[in-house]
């Protein structure tokens, strides 16, 4: 969806530039090529320090519009190089997942590893071995253990339920965008609704929205070596997803 509204952008930026204006195509193409690399770059270097995004963008607006005031034609193309940023920018951060998964990383100044979410005595995330993170989740009983969740690379996974009874299992290569998250879709089972505690939250899914705890330790080995969601299975990604989610984070 926001790869759309850019791609939208950089066609408003072509029909202003070209259309409206009258402006060389060449301009249009320079101008646009350089923007969007720059708006790649803001969101690579400049992670979440949006006044540095922010400041950057704005500056290079009053410097165009500052030109413009004695050449108009070079004015004009500060729309095509605002709308050329901001499509680089989210480009980089909704096409390169990546990109939002090293920044957060970098920010949190944390060394890699498989790290648990709160977890820790003063409820900040520790360092957990593979091994042991499956045993957590053997642990989940639907009761007084409900909730296991992780990261990694900036990515988060989180295993909620009961290791007898059945297990949900959540993904967000992005955790700061609630849209983002995603749920193992189906596993072919049938019958009828199964009521899953998370927290103190009881939350009814339909049977094959549930692992088995062999299927859940798969999708968290595989997550704990590479931060990503694994393929051998369906996920399903949508705003829902994270409503029926219940998690305090």
């Amino acid at each position: 969806m926001y790869s759309v509204v850019a791609i939208a952008g950089l066609i408003l930026g072509a029909w202003a530039t070209l259309g409206r204006f009258n402006q060389p195509i060449s301009a249009w193409t320079i101008v646009t090529l350089i923007g969007l690399a720059y708006g790649f770059s803001v969101a690579w270097f400049g992670g979440s320090r949006r006044g540095v995004a922010i400041g950057g963008f704005v500056g290079i607006f009053v410097i165009f519009w500052l030109l413009s005031a004695s050449q108009r034609d070079l004015g004009i193309l500060q729309y095509a190089w605002i709308l050329a940023a901001l499509a680089g920018s989210v480009f980089a951060r909704k096409e390169f997942p990546w990109t939002a998964r090293r920044n957060a990383r970098r920010e949190s100044k944390r060394p890699d590893g498989l790290y648990r979410l709160f977890g820790g005595s003063n409820g900040r995330p520790r360092v957990i071995e593979e091994d042991a993170a499956v045993a957590l989740i053997r642990e989940l009983d639907g009761n007084a253990r409900t909730v296991v969740s992780l990261e990694r690379f900036g990515a988060r996974l989180d295993v909620c339920g009961s290791a007898k009874t059945g297990l949900i299992v959540f993904f967000n290569s992005q955790p700061g965008d609630l849209n983002s998250w995603s749920q193992v879709a189906s596993t072919g089972q049938e019958g009828r609704n199964v009521e899953v505690r998370i927290g103190k939250v009881a939350v009814e899914f339909e049977p094959g929205e549930l692992v088995d705890l062999g299927s859940a330790s798969a999708i968290l080995r595989n997550f704990a070596q590479t931060g990503e969601a694994d393929s051998r299975f369906e996920w399903v990604t949508s705003p829902s997803v994270n409503d029926r989610r219940v998690l305090s984070n």
